[in-house]
């Protein structure tokens, strides 16, 4: 920027024990004096806090933890701002709240031996001013250094460094050399393994264990087969249980109907007694009157008391008969029509006889078929049921209980395209007796390789950082996979030493890109700097020249001899000169023009003739239009100043 910035009026209402202060500021060189303890750095803290908004980060600015209250007008390029009301960006543009606490600000606080350890020339402001002044890039390309030093990992960010072994990347020094003494020993193992054969072993016993597999596929197979033939058998088993249990039901319903055909029977017996007995009565009468026929014929011819009686008597018989038989064909005939009447009703249920003894017999055979019926239907039952129990080894007695047991059963096995037969899962079983004996016999003989094979697995693990190869991690479980454990090793180790010389590569890129940049420092303080100038008149030419040191990234003075010294091994005054210019320097820099400076105590460490010396180049930038704000405890400077302006004393700040 090229605008002239002042500060016009400063009006402290209330700052800790600072009440009601206002400072008749102007242009040039204004000065301000005051004892220790008379409110000198508190005006200037005052005055940095609200330059800059915020200074809560910078050392020293903060006795009293409050912002000042008050008015603090600035003037730039003929107009005024309130800097109250304006942000710093409006007031001073690209100027940061860094620049003014470390370019335009300048305190004793900030140049004593104590904070020589952090002072800003050693520190992340003076390359972030240059950068910003020189247009250099030194600040960005030190974060990419650094941003590809983690990257690559590496030791350091330059390009000597090699790969780190930080505990918190995982020692990958360590991993690398174990990875590369691995590849090795496997190499050396590979060696052996074909001149031993192993490779053939290997491939013997992989193919047995193929067929071993292919086996135990068709056991498991036969086994899903065995049981689907016996759910199959117990399915069908079932339904016949199912059947004869029908079968018993439905002779049950016959049994219930024969009770109309027993009731038959038993009236058609009946029926039969009663015939016989009219037939007894019809012969007795038949009988009993040939024979009183007889007997009336002898006493005709004889007639004596004896045969007369015995006729008399057989008379009576004859006359019993008679009626008996009247009665009992009286009878017959009033039992014709219930005769007819069975036969009717056996003829109904399918009994094809004209005669009562024919239902009779017809209905005897109907009742001995029923009987074998319930005892073949019985029989089955048992069978089935003694089958299924033999078949399932379960004791069930009922369909519901035998249904749900073939469900259960059905959920041991898939379904399989093959018939089983017997000896066919005793023949597998064997075979695959015969082929794991094969194997073991193979595996005996490899089994001391087996475990170099196992310690190679962990040492590949312990070894390879998953996150640099491309797949997991191999798994190293026979002589087959030792190649894909060496193709792994090389991919780690490459990927490792790859990243390595990629990063060095880009940091050896970025480190000549810095060295150019770093070459534009010393223009800072080139022969004809303001910095240079002021350094070398004000110690008498002791020190001829200040320049940046790529090497150690500090600022470092000449002295005469042409012996080049760092800052801390200066004394405090020189020390404190030194930065007074390199600040001044900037300052001008920064702005591109006039501007104004607030000096508190700047120079306490000089003596009269450097101050009267350093006071002169104040002078100077008053009369290139700067303003220069300079509070001082110290009467010989007083004097001094006053013999150029007028100093205001500060002895009459009120406090509380």
């Amino acid at each position: 920027m090229s605008d002239k910035l002042e500060i016009k009026k400063v009006d402290i209402s209330h700052y800790g024990p600072v009440h009601d202060l206002e400072l008749d500021i102007g242009e040039g060189l204004n000065a301000f004096y005051g004892k220790n303890e008379s409110g000198k750095t508190l005006i200037v803290e005052a005055l940095t806090k609200m330059l800059t908004e915020d200074s809560s980060d910078f050392d020293g600015i903060g006795r009293v933890p409050q912002q000042p209250n008050g008015l603090l007008t600035v003037e730039k390029d003929g107009r005024e701002f309130d800097v109250s009301q304006e942000s710093l960006g409006e007031i001073f543009g690209d100027v940061t709240a860094g620049d003014i606490r470390n370019a335009f600000v300048v305190r004793d606080f900030d140049l004593r031996l104590p904070e020589r350890e952090n002072d800003f020339g050693n520190g992340d402001y003076f390359k972030d001013v240059t950068d910003r002044v020189l247009g250099s890039k030194t600040q960005k390309i030190e974060s990419l250094r650094s941003e590809i030093s983690d990257v690559g990992f590496l030791t350091n960010k330059t390009s000597e460094a090699g790969l780190e072994n930080r505990k918190s990347s995982g020692k990958l020094a360590d991993r690398k050399e174990k990875a590369e003494s691995l590849r090795n020993e496997i190499e050396e193992f590979t060696d052996q393994v074909e001149e031993e054969d192993l490779y053939g072993k290997y491939s013997k016993i992989d193919s047995l264990e193929k067929k071993i597999n292919s086996k135990h596929r068709e056991i498991n197979e036969l086994e899903n087969a065995r049981k689907q033939k016996k759910h199959g058998k117990g399915l069908q088993l079932l339904k016949n249980l199912r059947q004869a249990e029908e079968k018993i039901q439905e002779i049950k319903k016959e049994r219930h109907g024969f009770e109309e055909l027993d009731e038959l029977r038993k009236k058609a017996e009946a029926f039969q007694e009663k015939e016989v007995k009219v037939q007894g009565s019809k012969t007795g009468a038949l009988v009993s009157g040939l024979v009183s026929l007889s007997a009336f014929t002898a006493a005709a011819f004889n007639p004596v008391l004896l045969v007369i009686g015995a006729a008399v008597v057989s008379l009576f018989v004859a006359a019993f008969f008679a009626e008996k038989y009247r009665r009992s064909s009286k009878q017959v005939r009033k039992q014709e029509k219930e005769k007819e009447k069975i036969i009717e009703n056996a003829e109904a249920r399918e009994i094809e006889t004209s005669s009562i003894p024919g239902v009779v017999k017809a209905v005897d055979s109907y009742e001995e078929e029923l009987d074998r019926k319930e005892k073949k239907a019985d029989k089955r039952k048992s069978q089935t049921l003694g089958e299924l129990k033999g078949l399932f080894n379960a004791d069930l007695e009922s369909i519901e209980d035998w249904q749900k047991e073939l469900d259960s059963f059905s959920n041991s096995f898939e379904s399989v395209d093959r018939q089983f037969e017997e000896g066919d899962l005793e023949k597998a079983e064997k075979n695959v007796e015969e082929l794991e004996t094969k194997k073991e016999s193979l595996e005996e003989d490899i089994e001391e390789y087996d475990e170099v094979i196992a310690n190679f697995d962990t040492a590949i693990s312990d070894a390879i950082a998953e996150r640099f190869v491309e797949n997991e991690v191999v798994d190293l479980a026979t002589v087959q996979d030792l190649d894909k454990a060496l193709r792994q090793l090389d991919e780690f180790i490459s990927t490792l030493e790859d990243g390595v010389q990629a990063s060095v590569d880009a940091i050896s890129v970025l480190e000549e890109m810095e060295e150019e940049e770093e070459d534009e420092f010393n223009k800072v303080f080139d022969e004809g700097s303001y910095a240079v100038e002021m350094f070398r008149e004000a110690t008498d030419s002791n020190y001829t020249d200040i320049k940046y040191d790529k090497a150690s990234r500090k600022i470092k003075v000449v002295r005469k001899d042409d012996r080049e010294l760092e800052p801390e091994a200066l004394s405090q005054g020189t020390y404190d000169l030194l930065y007074m210019a390199v600040r001044l320097k900037l300052a001008k820099e920064i702005l591109g023009g006039p501007g104004f400076l607030i000096l508190d105590n700047a120079f306490v460490h000089s003596d009269r003739e450097r101050v009267e010396k350093e006071i002169e180049f104040l002078e100077k930038l008053e009369d290139e239009g700067w303003q220069i704000i300079y509070f001082t405890f110290r009467d010989d400077v007083r004097k001094i100043l006053e013999e150029r302006t007028e100093v205001e004393d500060l002895e009459g700040l009120q406090f509380q």
